[in-house]
Formats: structure tokens, C-alpha cells, sequence
């Protein structure tokens, strides 16, 4: 899902988007599926956390969201705790520390080298933009 503005440009996440966004597309993702003990994540973001936000969670979820003033709140200064953090599922703290170090051995020059350029690139983009939104740039590595 991309958030877009009646344009197809790109546009930021506010309240008003990111709920049209679970009642047009994520409802729907749901449909078939068991919420009886499905439980909703989401980090503490401001539009995720809005009231009308976390009431239209509860309205599927009841007690079952876990967010900045949902039912059980977001763990303070927690690393992300999103799934695809975590999709090699270590066990163990050493087990995490294996999976890191192999990923980075996998890294090769060329793919740093790309990463800093285009870094340097979203800087001075930034610059040019103040901050704000980057419209329609796509960036590669």
C-alpha cells in the first residue's frame, strides 16, 4: 500500500491516511481470516496512536492492540519487535549475533560503496527539499 494524494503523488502519513488505509485495504486483507486471537502491533508513530486511530483498531482487535495507548502499551525504548525483524527467529542472543555477522560477511564492497553514494544523494535532496517530502524520486543502490 502506498500512500498517494488524488494525484498519485506520494504523500505523508496523517491520521486521516493511515485509518483510510485499514478501513480500504487492510480490512480487507482480513477478511477471511480468525481474529479471535489475532493480536495488532504497531509502533508508537503520532498517526498511529491518534484516538479515532485506536479506536478503529478495537474495533477488530477489542483488546488485543498492542501501541502507544492501546490496550497494552508499546514497551518503552524497545528495539522493534515488528516479525520481519526477526524472520531468521534466533533463540538466542548468540544465535541473533551468528545471523548479524553472517549477513555482514555477505555484504559486498560494491553494495557499501552504492549505500554511501546514494546517502549523499538523500542529503543533499533533503537540503534542497528543507526536510520535506521527497516527491516522486526513487533512489537505488
Amino acid at each position: 500500500y502506498f500512500f498517494k494524494d488524488e494525484y498519485g503523488q506520494a504523500v505523508s502519513v496523517n491520521g486521516n491516511r493511515y485509518r483510510g488505509m485499514i478501513q480500504t485495504f487492510f480490512w480487507h486483507q482480513l477478511n477471511d481470516l480468525d481474529l479471535e486471537n489475532m493480536w495488532f502491533q504497531q509502533d508508537e508513530a503520532t498517526c498511529h496512536t491518534a484516538d479515532e486511530t485506536i479506536a478503529l483498531l478495537q474495533e477488530k482487535f477489542s483488546e488485543r492492540v498492542i501501541s502507544r495507548r492501546g490496550n497494552v502499551n508499546w514497551p518503552q525504548r524497545s528495539c522493534d519487535l515488528t516479525p520481519l525483524d526477526f524472520f531468521k527467529n534466533p533463540k538466542t542472543i548468540d544465535d541473533l549475533k551468528s545471523n548479524i555477522t553472517r549477513v555482514i560477511a555477505d555484504i559486498r564492497i560494491h553494495l557499501c560503496e552504492s549505500v554511501i553514494e546514494n546517502f549523499a544523494q538523500r542529503v543533499v535532496i533533503c537540503n534542497r527539499s528543507r526536510g520535506g517530502h521527497f516527491a516522486d524520486i526513487i533512489f537505488h543502490t
